[in-house]
């Protein structure tokens, strides 16, 4: 590889955005990736001596001997989310210089909470380029739905989840991806989405009222709604398209204001 940004560049660009952008496209170019990405022909481009499916706690895991890179998946996870998690090590492999050791990824233990935003953007933007990403929203007339998360979830193979997260990055507004379970009567939160960094840690409720218009809702019905959620006990009204199944619901966000 020649040509890409060094790790220096990385720190003293302006945005994190924008340098995940710019390592992602120059690998991308250089390497003349298709979508979908074929992230085990890019790991051999990369110079990865070997990608294994293992079991193990961790997501996935990025070894260097003697300067050169290994990475192990974890078996039981989803192949959407192996793929993430691959294009994820790989990104540590553009940033890293004269690395040696090991590092992992894993749900809930982080090796650096910058490093790892930065190999988060650069694995989306590698999966689901702003081009694809936008020729999407175009050809859907502009309309920002479960459709379009779903259609580009599909052609770039990545989960919903992803998605979410990517088109909220490209197009700078709400996009928020909320899956509701209901058990017991009660509706509980289980995965989010597309959410800034500063609501990751925020408790996200129903109140009463929309937990009622939820379960009154007809099966297999997608609709557009005003609801009232709760964000860290503060009620905000929100405009969102929900997708209701058996066991709960998925719910897309496009705007969310204070209730005054």
């Amino acid at each position: 590889m020649t040509g890409l940004p060094s790790s220096e560049t990385v720190v003293s660009s302006s945005s994190r955005r924008s340098r995940a952008e710019d390592l992602a496209v120059a690998l991308s170019t250089q390497a003349g990736v298709t979508i979908p990405v074929d992230l085990e022909s890019l790991g051999a481009f990369m110079g990865v001596s070997r990608i294994t499916k293992e079991r193990m706690v961790e997501d996935g895991r990025l070894r260097w001997f003697d300067g050169a890179p290994s990475i192990a998946l974890n078996s039981d996870r989803p192949e959407v989310r192996q793929r993430f998690t691959l294009a994820h090590e790989l990104a540590h492999i553009l940033l890293a210089k004269n690395a040696i050791g090991v590092s992992f990824r894993t749900a809930v233990t982080q090796h650096s909470e910058q490093s790892e935003r930065m190999c988060d953007a650069i694995a989306a933007s590698i999966l689901m380029p702003n081009s694809i990403v936008t020729e999407q929203i175009a050809s859907a007339d502009g309309l920002i739905d479960l459709r379009l998360l779903r259609a580009i979830a599909s052609r770039c193979r990545v989960s919903m989840s992803a998605a979410a997260s990517r088109v909220s990055e490209v197009i700078d507004e709400t996009c928020w991806l909320i899956r509701w379970n209901r058990s017991e009567g009660k509706w509980t939160c289980v995965f989010r989405a597309g959410l800034p960094y500063e609501f990751a840690s925020s408790r996200i409720e129903l109140t009463n009222e929309t937990e009622l218009t939820l379960s009154r809702l007809s099966l297999s019905l997608t609709s557009w709604k005003e609801l009232t959620i709760v964000i860290d006990n503060a009620r905000m009204n929100s405009r969102c398209q929900i997708s209701r199944d058996r066991s709960g619901c998925l719910m897309l966000i496009r705007q969310l204001s204070p209730l005054t």
